[in-house]
């Protein structure tokens, strides 16, 4: 059995790897390797009432799905002139989701949800284990921000 690649959309596909380093204040680093899926890193590695199962579980999250970025959104938001400014500077947020209340000296007051948002086909509930090999539970999309609250 070959432990770096995974049935996905019809296919045989090689895995990912990727050796993370943990510096170790006075030890010798740890290093881990880290098998990544089109769905993210394969958690059979790591959690071990599931390291001898042979179907490899692997964890989907948005903040790992999209590019993120946290820099752009947070110096437009310090930046903003007003709560309206503030709130397309919440676009560049993508994960995780967090929400803003903002107010502007002119009394405006905004809500705003930052966090992409995934379509998922009508039959998924992402609260369970999903079908990683068919591409059936699969996202569809993103929604558009202006969905978010």
């Amino acid at each position: 059995m070959n432990r770096h690649i995974v049935w996905t959309d019809g296919k045989w596909v090689d895995l990912k790897i990727d050796i993370e380093t943990i510096k170790v204040k006075g030890q010798d680093d740890i290093q881990l390797k880290v098998r990544r899926s089109k769905h993210g890193p394969i958690l059979n590695d790591v959690i071990d009432t599931i390291k001898d199962q042979k179907e490899p579980i692997a964890l989907t999250w948005a903040f790992h799905d999209f590019d993120n970025n946290m820099g752009a959104g947070y110096y437009g938001i310090a930046h903003a002139k007003d709560a309206f400014d503030a709130g397309e500077a919440v676009r560049f947020l993508k994960a995780p989701g967090l929400n803003f209340v903002l107010a502007d000296m002119a009394r405006n007051i905004a809500w705003w949800a930052s966090g992409v948002i995934p379509i998922r086909p009508a039959h998924v509930d992402p609260n369970f284990i999903l079908d990683g090999a068919s591409g059936k539970d699969d996202y569809l999309g993103i929604y558009s921000f202006d969905k978010n609250p």
